[in-house]
């Protein structure tokens, strides 16, 4: 791969990482909610999970696209990411409010 595609697919991975901790956060604080609370937390960590997973596949077609063809995947990849900031960001809003616990 070429320098600048190596960048930008770390840079990619690197938010990931955190949304992979951002998604641990919300199901650990599903532990000890009341069931109504826990099944909105598990909701909205699917969500998330599956936001994440399409921006994996982004990552993983930029990976795997030839050298001249990747920057041409990289505005699918800005938009898929792009949704899953939104999404994390929509998903934080809810949880600012602590749902009550048993």
């Amino acid at each position: 791969m070429s320098t600048r595609r190596d960048q930008y697919v770390e840079l990619l991975k690197a938010r990931l990482d955190l949304w992979n901790a951002e998604i641990d956060r919300v199901e650990e604080r599903t532990k000890g909610l009341q069931a109504e609370a826990r099944a909105e937390l598990e909701r909205q960590a699917s969500e998330l999970r599956r936001h994440r997973d399409e921006a994996i596949e982004r990552v993983r077609q930029i990976q795997q696209a030839q050298e001249g063809a990747w920057e041409d995947l990289k505005g699918g990849a800005e938009r898929a990411f792009a949704a899953v900031g939104d999404a994390f960001e929509h998903a934080r809003a809810r949880f600012r409010d602590e749902p009550p616990r048993r």
